[in-house]
């Protein structure tokens, strides 16, 4: 597996690529389709000489949000309206006391890029990431200067810069007493004249020998975010919405527990209706077996009593009954007889209390049923009564 990039700063028209497939080593090749296919990234590194890379401290959560109180906080740093500007936040989990980092570019310049990119290479455009050398640079609280014959890359805890080596000689000392940099760690590449102040430093190594390393690293900040992404790629802050999405989860589990709980209550409810229809059949009709469908079969005797029409109205009275008795507690069906030559249902009843047999009457009354009681007699705790209703014409 390897790694293709290509360096900004060395484009003069088409883009020079290399390829690396260790830390330590790199070949500049001229790639065909199936280099870019077979790489694992392809990255165009972006000279941080015009790109500001630094940190804002902010309380808010939201990407959106961040971007709008950066802005307000370095608009006097910025050369560009803001109109012309790409904002790229950094991630929150890499905040320090400094602040939550971001770069800003010129949306000219990304423009700029993307079209050569989209030009010499349309295949594999949306695989393209675009890093600044400066987001490369390790962690240094201390203080970090890395001078090499191409760049000079300067860090501290809060600011990165990249400045053209032609230039280092005056800006460097300035850039040190300006980012607060009184003992860095120096690495500078062989036979290059340093500073005074920066006489110290170690044996460093070439540029691009710095930028492989750090890219096996998996460093940098791709600077394809928004309205430059990807085709495809959306960028979602999924941390701002952590407690949100828990909450979703937590009710939706709330709700599927509550509608398996429904759902097995309504199970056991039909059960204990089936259960019943069972049992008042077994009593109306004591000598048949136990039905399977007991209102199926209950339908079938009507229509046989009523000299083989399909009786509605019957079916219609019973489920009437049935559902007068379900309302009111401390009444059971002991028999049901129909009456065909009178067409009346006569019901057998077993009553807790003669309250629960006047409460049958009235719960009769609502509907629209004709019930007439008839006499009780006691027997142990219990009542045991007669009743008639005429069947529904």
């Amino acid at each position: 597996m390897s790694l293709l990039f290509s360096v900004e700063y060395e484009l003069q028209g088409d883009l020079i690529w290399y390829r690396s497939e260790s830390p330590t080593h790199y070949e500049r090749i001229s790639p065909d389709k199936s280099d870019f296919e077979k790489a694992k990234s392809i990255t165009l590194i972006a000279s941080g000489e015009n790109i500001l890379v630094t940190r804002v401290a902010s309380g808010v959560r939201s990407n959106k949000d961040f971007e709008a109180a950066a802005l307000f906080t370095l608009e006097e740093d910025l050369a560009e309206p803001l109109g012309a500007i790409h904002v790229v936040p950094g991630d929150r989990a890499e905040a320090n006391v400094h602040g939550r980092p971001l770069a800003i570019v010129s949306t000219e310049k990304m423009s700029r890029w993307l079209t050569v990119i989209r030009e010499q290479i349309p295949d594999a455009v949306d695989r393209v990431r675009v890093i600044p050398d400066t987001t490369l640079l390790p962690e240094a609280e201390e203080g970090l200067v890395i001078w090499t014959a191409d760049r000079v890359l300067m860090a501290n805890a809060k600011d990165r810069l990249c400045i053209d080596s032609s230039l280092a000689g005056e800006l460097v000392p300035a850039m040190l007493r300006e980012m607060d940099l009184a003992d860095p760690v120096v690495q500078s590449e062989a036979g290059v004249s340093l500073p005074n102040a920066l006489a110290h430093a170690e044996i460093g190594k070439p540029y691009l020998d710095y930028i492989v390393d750090w890219l096996w690293q998996e460093r940098g900040k791709d600077l394809r975010y928004g309205a430059f992404a990807p085709r495809g790629s959306v960028e979602v802050n999924w941390g701002a919405w952590r407690s949100t999405l828990g909450l979703a989860a937590a009710c939706l589990l709330l709700w599927l527990s509550s509608s398996a709980w429904r759902s097995h209550q309504l199970n056991a409810q039909t059960d204990r209706v089936f259960e019943q229809m069972v049992t008042d059949y077994q009593i109306a009709f004591p000598d048949e077996r136990r039905p399977s469908n007991p209102a199926g079969q209950l339908a079938g005797k009507a229509r046989a009593l009523s000299g083989g029409v399909a009786s509605a109205s019957f079916v219609a009275t019973f489920s009437t009954v049935y559902n007068a008795l379900e309302k009111v507690e401390g009444v059971e069906i002991r028999s049901v007889t129909f009456l065909a030559d009178g067409g009346r249902l006569s019901l057998g009843l077993v009553f807790e209390s003669y309250e629960a047999r006047d409460a049958l009457n009235a719960a009769f009354q609502e509907t629209g049923l004709n019930l007439t009681l008839g006499g009780t007699r006691r027997v142990d705790d219990l009542i045991e009564g007669d009743a008639s209703v005429e069947v529904i014409s």
